[in-house]
């Protein structure tokens, strides 16, 4: 008896076959072993010659300058605050912030009722302290008359001259109570001590001034000057009457060192400088100036751009030479100061050294390197 064929569709014979194959498959990948990638010509040649490098030589200095920057205030040539030298009520302000005045103008002034009435009673004191002594010296000449007919005792004479020397003092008394009211007189009415304009009123009328109680800030037009902190070797370095350059408001002025103040700050152990600008120079009190300085530093090093600096472990810093036989070796330098993209480095560095000047990253220690051509020398300003 015959087996019956059953049907398979064509989509169930595809899968029967592929899934038969995978075995033999996969024992082919198992078994199979990957060819190792060529070497390209570049590799086979940096192996052979060594990784090529830009290197610099270095060239020994005896020291470096650096440019440091002090930053000082505009300060008006005179600025006062201006007061009263007694208190009472004020009753008239002449002047507004903004004004311009000239010395003497009148700024402002006190009511002065009280003290017209003092004057009034002094004066009448005055008054009747010269009649006293009129009538005292009248009597010790009558007196002196009738001692030389003995016609009065000593006792007699020495009261006279004794009422004349009180009603003298009580007179000398009185001018001086006069002269001090009209003193207060006088300081109730508040002046400009010179030329400027007003930049600050700090009271209104009506209001009860104190005694040295501010009323209103004036400031001298036209002449400013530079207060800048320096150290002690920089300060005494300035002469009076030299020009300098400042730098305000992006805009170089020319100065003069006007005085080298002999006090040393308690805090920043600094001796301040002053500057007197052109009184052409549009500057404002307040405003910054900026004086550069150049200061040399003698110590031996040499400049080496950033890029050929690695830092190593704790926090030290090397450079890459280049030993006989082209292989790199490091040393470790010590950082003086940086300027931009450089920085003066000291070390066991000889005249002529040649180092890595970039891409020292790509560089461990005993590898070996080539230089390329066109080999530059370091130094400041590079």
């Amino acid at each position: 008896m015959k087996a019956a064929l059953i049907p398979i569709h064509p989509i169930q014979a595809l899968l029967l076959i592929t899934l038969a194959s995978f075995p033999a498959m996969a024992l082919a990948g198992s078994t199979g072993v990957k060819e190792p990638e060529p070497v390209s010509q570049t590799e086979a040649s940096i192996n052979a010659e060594g990784l090529p490098v830009e290197t610099i030589k270095l060239r020994q200095e005896t020291g470096y300058e650096r440019e440091s920057v002090y930053v000082g205030p505009v300060e008006a040539g005179r600025r006062a605050s201006l007061g009263f030298e007694i208190s009472g009520g004020l009753i008239g302000l002449q002047v507004d912030e903004g004004d311009r005045v000239k010395v003497g103008d009148l700024l402002a002034e006190l009511d002065t009722q009280r003290l017209d009435a003092a004057r009034v009673e002094a004066t009448a004191s005055l008054e009747e302290a010269r009649v006293s002594l009129a009538l005292t010296e009248a009597t010790l000449g009558r007196v002196e008359s009738a001692l030389a007919i003995r016609g009065v005792s000593q006792q007699e004479l020495d009261e006279a001259r004794q009422a004349r020397d009180t009603a003298l003092a009580t007179l000398t008394r009185f001018k001086a109570a006069l002269k001090r009211i009209e003193v207060d007189l006088s300081k109730s009415r508040l002046r400009a001590p010179f030329s400027g304009i007003i930049v600050k009123r700090w009271v209104d009328e009506g209001q009860v001034i104190a005694t040295g109680t501010p009323v209103l800030d004036l400031q001298e037009e036209g002449t400013h000057e530079v207060r800048i902190a320096l150290a002690n070797e920089l300060a005494d370095r300035m002469a009076i009457g030299q020009s300098v350059d400042l730098e305000i408001q992006g805009q170089t002025q020319i100065a003069k060192v006007k005085a080298v103040l002999p006090v040393r700050d308690r805090r920043g152990r600094t001796v301040d400088v002053l500057f007197n600008l052109d009184t052409s120079a549009h500057v404002r009190p307040g405003d910054l100036a900026e004086l550069r300085l150049t200061l040399r530093t003698d110590t031996s090093g040499s400049w080496v751009p950033l890029s050929a600096l690695t830092e190593t472990v704790r926090g030290l810093w090397s450079v890459y030479t280049l030993d006989d036989q082209g292989q790199a070796q490091r040393q470790v330098v010590d950082i003086l100061y940086q300027d931009g993209e450089q920085a003066y480095v000291r070390g066991h560095i000889v005249d002529g050294l040649t180092i890595v000047a970039d891409g020292v990253h790509r560089i461990v220690p005993g590898q070996r390197l080539q230089a390329l051509p066109n080999v530059q020398t370091a130094q400041q300003g590079d």
